[in-house]
């Protein structure tokens, strides 16, 4: 059975995702008006939502995206689908537009769901890459492109995380058994970060193992984060869905968006 779409106490008709999306991105707009600092924004961001900054922004490029593009649908509370399945679908619009564009409605009114978009944006990642030996050497190279690259970006700039100030970071010899590629101080916390690139080939059903890992890491360290690229959405609401459903509380799950976005931001 699938999983009821949490609704807007306020307005039922709309699904918290969004409005949470909403009500972060005003006070993004608000702030940077205002000459606000970064911090400042996400300090009042977490205070509006009560929910981590990283899946605030999360959730605000959501909402970006659908009124970039599905304006209507918005203004008209005709957004009947969950977090997941727009996450699929402004993915798929970064490589295929016509088709996220033919997709939009179906998957807005909640006919076209998370699982079957990630089959589609499988498919149009392998026509893309070209034959069977472009496609494994392009997936290859996406997965072994995205761990170095979002380590060497959150050691310059930890503040990608959206977890605010961090006092210090620590590299972590590649390789070196059971530590996390990252170790970062937050105040008195000292917190466990694992970046997986969870490539074109991992299905959902394999998520198992990441909450494993993260509750590993939790052993040792205050926190554990696991950073996924920013396609992933689905698989970071399993994971977050998952452990909640365990132990009652969400895995912390950050979508590292591609280094041009950031640049763009």
């Amino acid at each position: 059975m699938a999983r009821p779409i949490d609704r807007d106490p306020a307005d039922p008709s709309v699904p918290l995702w969004l409005s949470l999306g909403r009500r972060a991105a005003k006070i993004t707009d608000q702030g940077a008006k205002a000459g606000l600092s970064g911090n400042a924004v996400a300090e009042s961001i977490h205070a509006a939502t009560s929910l981590p900054v990283h899946r605030a922004r999360e959730y605000e490029r959501a909402y970006r995206f659908l009124v970039a593009h599905y304006a209507e649908a918005v203004a008209e509370k005709k957004v009947d689908t969950n977090f997941a399945a727009v996450s699929q679908l402004l993915a798929l619009h970064r490589l295929d537009s016509a088709k996220a564009a033919e997709l939009g409605p179906s998957v807005l009114a909640g006919t076209v769901k998370a699982n079957a978009l990630r089959q589609i944006l499988d498919k149009a990642l392998e026509a893309q890459a070209g034959d069977d030996r472009s496609r494994i050497l392009e997936s290859r190279r996406r997965v072994a492109g995205f761990s170095s690259d979002a380590r060497s970006r959150l050691l310059a700039d930890p503040l990608l995380l959206g977890i605010g100030p961090i006092d210090e970071v620590q590299p972590v010899p590649v390789g070196h058994r059971f530590a996390p590629d990252l170790l970062m101080r937050q105040g008195q916390q000292w917190i466990a970060v694992e970046i997986v690139a969870a490539g074109p080939s991992l299905t959902p059903h394999h998520v198992g193992r990441y909450l494993g890992r993260l509750a590993q890491l939790e052993q040792k360290y205050d926190r554990a984060i696991l950073v996924l690229p920013h396609d992933r959405g689905d698989i970071a609401e399993i994971l977050r869905s998952f452990q909640a459903e365990w132990i009652g509380r969400e895995a912390e799950v950050v979508l590292l968006e591609e280094a041009v976005e950031q640049e763009n931001a």
